[in-house]
């Protein structure tokens, strides 16, 4: 399996974005009421949208990512680290935030779905092994996310939390990219 350079690259996409994701999802709320001075209601209608949008970038990308690969990967990784790397600054804004969290729930799950999808594809002879794994690493990166925003919110506080996240999200992006100049697609060979 992990000759297969295609999934060893989507196992560590996977694991970075998932730790990108977590080291700031796990800290929304006192980001938001913290840094942002939000309500509690406020938050709540934030997570609520955040929920909403995702159940629209499933659909995106289930409508995407087997026509177009690439961008399926790359654009939401790329709104996504624009989106986190916005949130301490329109953290107090809540209609900055709605369209924030829209773009950025849509990002999330589409990531996601087109990661699965991929991964699939990549291992059509061995998906239950490679869905196992897969699991797995996602949920060292939910884990790990966690793990990093707290020692990040420890150290520096609330407000540092998200573009610590944002950089994280963000070498992916640039991996992929460079992949997808060098090479014609962002993902790379399955063999």
């Amino acid at each position: 399996m992990f000759k297969r350079p295609a999934l060893v690259q989507l196992y560590l996409l996977t694991m970075v974005v998932i730790l990108g994701q977590f080291t700031v999802y796990s800290y929304i709320t006192p980001i938001l009421m913290n840094v942002g001075h939000l309500s509690e209601n406020a938050t709540v209608w934030f997570l609520f949208i955040f929920g909403i949008a995702g159940i629209i970038g499933t659909v995106i990308s289930s409508r995407t990512v087997d026509k177009h690969r690439s961008g399926t990967l790359v654009i939401p990784m790329l709104i996504m680290t624009v989106c986190v790397g916005l949130l301490t600054v329109t953290s107090s804004h809540f209609g900055a935030l709605v369209i924030l969290g829209t773009f950025w729930g849509a990002s999330m799950t589409a990531i996601s779905m087109a990661f699965q999808t991929l991964l699939l594809d990549t291992a059509r002879d061995a998906a239950d092994v490679a869905t196992s794994m897969f699991s797995g690493i996602f949920n060292i990166g939910i884990g790990g996310g966690a793990f990093i925003g707290s020692r990040v919110s420890a150290e520096f506080g609330f407000a540092a939390v998200p573009y610590v996240a944002c950089a994280l999200i963000g070498v992916c992006v640039l991996a992929c990219a460079a992949i997808w100049l060098k090479r014609g697609s962002a993902i790379l060979p399955t063999r």
